[in-house]
């Protein structure tokens, strides 16, 4: 998501040169952030930005890549072209896991933190499908398919599946047969869900056989409720172990969204 954030304040300053100098400003902004961006200007308006063929490389990786985006805009003051809603179709977006640390392989280093290189500083609406997440690890990678509509903080919704991955490290392994995400917010609050099945994991002096988990948050007043269950056919940690273990449980939390 922030990946395509970041795009639409550059495809904005687009709009301002013809589109074969469009281009080379991308090329060279990305230049100054040690990335290298390729991109063809599709279409370019006052009002409409639309690249195909984006790709942006972070040394040996490839954190985000699209067939097409497409950014329309607005002008709130002179030369000052700010992206209202951006639209990816269908983007692959590429991280990496050291076990302490979440990456982009850098791009998050480019990112904007406030205002922004395109205009404004509010986020605008997006509308990604049928992406692609990779995130790296050093047991292999996890593969996952996501979405996302809507605008940040204010209302959006958004899903995640995994694909079954399994992970293995040394004598470490985690086999994943379903995970998926729901997470909704509106004017009524959040809500969502969450589902992991998990045959068999051990993690060093923790092992799980049969472990499921589901996790349910609905809107409670102007706070937020959490209801969760879950099983295992076994569990074990060091020398202590527990056969058809069963938990649930519940939590209240307060507004979570104040950004």
């Amino acid at each position: 998501v922030v990946s395509v954030v970041f795009l639409a304040g550059i495809l904005a300053l687009g709009v301002v040169f013809r589109a074969n100098l469009a281009e080379g400003a991308i090329a060279r902004w990305c230049d100054s952030k040690g990335l290298s961006c390729a991109a063809q200007v599709t279409d370019l308006s006052t009002d409409r930005v639309s690249l195909s063929g984006v790709r942006i490389s972070s040394g040996a990786g490839v954190p985000f890549e699209a067939n097409e985006i497409t950014a329309e805009l607005t002008w709130p003051g002179f030369l000052t072209p700010t992206a209202t809603l951006v639209v990816g179709r269908p983007p692959v977006v590429r991280a990496a896991f050291d076990v302490t640390t979440v990456t982009a392989y850098g791009l998050e280093d480019a990112l904007p933190s406030g205002g922004g290189d395109g205009g404004g500083g509010a986020v605008p609406s997006l509308d990604i499908s049928d992406a692609v997440l990779i995130l790296d690890t050093p047991a292999g990678s996890v593969t996952g398919n996501f979405r996302f509509l809507g605008q940040v903080p204010d209302a959006f919704e958004a899903g995640l599946v995994l694909q079954p991955p399994t992970l293995e490290q040394a004598s470490d392994r985690l086999n994943i047969n379903a995970a998926a995400m729901e997470v909704a917010v509106s004017d009524d609050g959040l809500r969502g869900g969450l589902n992991i099945d998990v045959p068999g994991a051990s993690l060093g002096e923790t092992a799980v056989d049969a472990f499921l988990v589901t996790m349910d948050i609905a809107p409670d007043g102007d706070g937020t409720q959490i209801i969760w269950s879950g099983r295992a056919d076994a569990a074990a940690y060091g020398a202590t172990s527990a056969k058809d273990v069963v938990f649930d449980g519940l939590s209240q939390l307060g507004p979570v969204l104040e950004l």
